[in-house]
């Protein structure tokens, strides 16, 4: 039976046995005994105690629980102690994440301290509207009025360098509030980001003159101990000396007992490095896995559900395998990883659904076409365009480092495909253009792309394309939608492919089309529902904005909305 806390003390008078420094009990009572632990803890490697917070600058540590633990939880709950305890001195709070997950540490904030008192006190400020020219403002308000700050790596990063190009005043109240002296506390999510001493990133955040730093993370890189020295030399600089002292001292004798003709001795040795590494990390780690949910979550059933191909699937299967395989006519142990690669993503489309092909053509042909413009947008003589300069070109395009901006990506149900900027803006256009070669370029009309036949176009038809039937995984996965539609269940799909996505949520729309119009198709699995996106199904994947992501999963997650 799982155990319920009732009160979490952090310190007290040794003496008197008075509580000095104690969590909210409406905090508590949302909290799980490993993340009392992982409070405790850090609490232990930053500030010990209510005297040394006073007089020490403290320390660090790395908090590696698993996804799924809490740490977010655990992180506010610290923060608001820290806040509401004026003895501590503690005004100003950092945290530092992946730009993706701004707005979701100002939520988590706001979904835990709405329901305590003293919590409402607690200002948390971000920076994703805020313009560029306000900035230093807003820093200068949390500092002086205190509270929790919210940014992204990147814009730390451009925030705080040196070499940045900034008004002075606006310079001064970056160094000054972000750098020396910098936050009372400082806390870094995704922690493992700072696994490399060499990246600008690193070097930015290592600059920070605050001592009290906490690195959240879910993996903690084990199997590379250079980099797992860089975390901890972040938290606790000098613990395990210098990257040479390390190496010699650990990782050396460590590797050297991991191979299959270590000698017993290298093995002896490396498990006593090992041992040695870890009791001296033991109060700067806290490590969390799974097993600490054991008496909280009911028990899982995992079903591993075999699928035949279609008739068509199978012909489809074939035919690729004898005529088009990238691999088929390689030497023997020849073949390269980047045609086996081609080759399972062709595959994996197929078996996914034969219209999927049709959905990577037309895939292909729109970024050809989004190529097309940006060569007359600056007026480029196109001629033709292989694979390696689109694919350059368009990494080129895609290499945008401040992600941190004013600007925000939207989920489209047309996933990939979905129209471009670049389009849009030369769309239908026809202007003079100017190069080099050719001062004024006269009107152009826009480029025609070319239809291309594929491989599978005679071996599947039109029909066939738009039939659930042809892919069984295509129609267990609507039959199972649709027994959950009856009872009032919730359904999360998963897929590591976008146009897979794409193609559920092609056929969900088919679905709605017949629906609305009385039809009842064979075609569709004989299928009537409504399925209107953003009321009866959500999408998430990279183009979601972050602010999308969190709406999406709050009207998911209400228990009243089955549909």
């Amino acid at each position: 039976m799982a155990e319920t806390l009732e009160k979490l003390v952090l310190d007290f008078d040794p003496e008197t046995k008075k509580e000095l420094v104690s969590v909210d009990k409406d905090l508590v009572k949302k909290m799980k005994p490993h993340q009392a632990e992982g409070i405790k803890f850090m609490w232990d490697s930053c500030y010990e105690s209510l005297k040394d917070a006073k007089k020490t600058k403290g320390s660090g540590c790395i908090l590696a629980h698993c996804m799924g633990l809490g740490k977010s939880f655990q992180v506010v709950t610290l923060v608001h102690t820290l806040l509401t305890h004026p003895e501590l001195n503690v005004n100003t709070v950092l945290v530092v994440c992946p730009l993706s997950t701004v707005l979701n540490w100002v939520n988590e904030f706001d979904k835990w301290l709405k329901d305590v008192g003293s919590g409402k006190d607690i200002e948390v400020y971000h920076m994703t509207k805020t313009p560029a020219s306000h900035r230093h403002y807003q820093l200068k308000d949390w500092s002086r009025n205190g509270g929790v700050f919210v940014v992204g790596y990147n814009m730390y990063r451009s925030l705080t360098n040196p070499k940045a190009r900034y008004k002075q005043a606006a310079k001064k109240t970056f160094q000054e509030t972000l750098v020396d002296p910098g936050p009372d506390l400082v806390i870094c999510d995704e922690g493992h980001i700072l696994k490399n001493e060499s990246t600008a990133l690193s070097s930015s955040m290592s600059r920070i003159k605050t001592q009290r730093r906490i690195v959240l993370t879910g993996t903690p890189l084990q199997n590379n101990l250079v980099e797992y020295h860089c975390m901890v030399q972040f938290v606790k600089p000098n613990l395990l000396g210098t990257k040479k002292e390390f190496k010699n001292r650990f990782v050396n004798p460590i590797q050297n007992g991991q191979f299959e003709d270590s000698t017993a001795h290298d093995v002896k040795v490396m498990k006593r490095r090992a041992h040695v590494l870890h009791k001296m990390l033991d109060g700067v780690v806290q490590r969390k896995d799974y097993n600490v949910l054991t008496p909280f979550l009911p028990t899982k059933f995992e079903y591993v559900i075999s699928l035949s191909l279609s008739e068509v699937q199978c012909k489809l299967y074939q035919h690729y395998l004898d005529n088009l395989s990238q691999g088929k006519n390689q030497p023997e142990g020849g073949r390269k990883a980047t045609t086996l690669f081609k080759d399972w993503q062709v595959l994996t489309s197929l078996c996914a659904h034969p219209r999927v092909l049709l959905m990577h053509q037309e895939r292909e042909i729109l970024n050809s076409k989004e190529v097309i413009y940006l060569f007359a947008e600056f007026g480029f003589v196109y001629s033709q365009l292989s694979d390696e300069s689109e694919g350059s070109l368009k990494d080129f395009i895609d290499d945008d480092d401040d992600d941190d901006g004013d600007k925000s990506s939207s989920s489209d149900s047309s996933g990939s495909g979905s129209e471009s900027g670049s389009e849009k803006a030369t769309n239908n256009r026809q202007t003079k253009r100017s190069t080099r070669a050719n001062p004024t370029l006269e009107e152009e009309s826009e480029p025609e792309t070319p239809t291309i036949k594929e491989w599978w176009s005679d071996l599947v038809t039109e029909e066939q394309l738009e039939d659930v039937r042809m892919s069984p995984k295509i129609a267990l996965l609507l039959s199972i939608l649709k027994k959950c539609e009856d009872i009032g269940d919730k359904l999360l799909v998963f897929s590591q492919s976008l146009l897979a996505l794409n193609l559920i949520e092609y056929f969900l729309e088919r679905i709605d089309e017949a629906t609305q119009s009385g039809e009842v198709k064979e075609s569709l699995g004989g299928h009537c529902s409504s399925w209107t996106k953003g009321l009866d199904y959500f999408r998430l994947d990279g183009k979601t904005a972050s602010e999308n992501r969190t709406s999406f999963v709050n009207m998911f997650n209400q228990p009243d909305n089955t549909r």
